[in-house]
């Protein structure tokens, strides 16, 4: 049996204490498993070149929306 495809998820940043926690929902990870694939959760990263590290590991990509959806890729949403 070949490798699995590698799936990425984003996560969701919330305040807590002061500082970012960044979360992803455990049902996203589960169902990236259920259907053959290796979750791989991808954070919200300050530099470019992490990013197109972290992209070139994946095969797929799950968006999951929130807040660091709205305010870091896409920008503020109306």
């Amino acid at each position: 049996m070949g490798l699995l495809p590698v799936i990425g998820i984003t996560t969701d940043i919330e305040q807590e204490a002061g500082r970012g926690v960044q979360r992803v929902d455990d049902a996203y990870i589960k169902a990236v498993e259920r259907v053959g694939g290796s979750p791989l959760v991808v954070p919200i990263v300050d530099r470019m070149q992490s990013l197109e590290a972290i992209a070139n590991l994946l095969d797929g990509l799950i968006i999951t929306g929130g807040r660091g959806i709205e305010q870091g890729i896409v920008g503020e949403l109306p």
